[in-house]
């Protein structure tokens, strides 16, 4: 039997949002390790290293951004209880996708869009010694993190219609 065109799309798209969620468990455990090891390097052997306090920035911004997608997937995200309480929530989710969610994260997309071609243009280092030179790849988390919601928000509130 023959898949529709938009079902081997939702499969690919929630394929992509698992593997998003599994990156972020994953790059939130990396975290954990890596500020232990910040904390253990510095108040036990008075030591640190720049980079490793770099990935700690670069995981807990991977993991803030990406673990976005899954909240607003899982219809976890934040609301305001004064609306969402005495309103349809299917009006409410609608509507708040549409006036407020989709033109943030489009505004988001199209504002990162090009500081983030201009660092992988200079392949942008770190300012510090002996930092990670991978700033372009942590920019990159940005309109990444507004394409993914964008699509989440579509598929979620505008097309599947999302009642929780």
């Amino acid at each position: 039997m023959k898949q529709s065109k938009a079902v081997v799309i939702e499969k690919m798209f929630l394929n992509l949002t698992k593997f998003i969620h599994l990156t972020t468990i994953v790059s939130l455990f990396l975290l954990v390790l890596a500020m232990t090891a910040v904390v253990v390097l510095r108040y036990f052997f008075n030591s640190g290293w720049v980079w490793l306090q770099e990935l700690c920035i670069y995981l807990h911004a991977f993991t803030f951004l990406m673990g976005c997608a899954y909240t607003l997937r899982k219809n976890k995200h934040v609301r305001v209880d004064i609306f969402y309480d005495k309103l349809p929530k299917s009006k409410i989710n609608f509507f708040g996708g549409l006036l407020f969610g989709l033109p943030f994260f489009l505004l988001i997309l199209y504002t990162s869009f090009d500081f983030t071609k201009q660092s992988w243009v200079w392949l942008e280092k770190s300012a510090d010694s002996g930092g990670l030179p991978l700033v372009f790849i942590l920019k990159s988390f940005i309109p990444f993190f507004a394409f993914i919601l964008i699509f989440e928000l579509i598929y979620t509130h505008l097309i599947k219609g999302q009642d929780n």
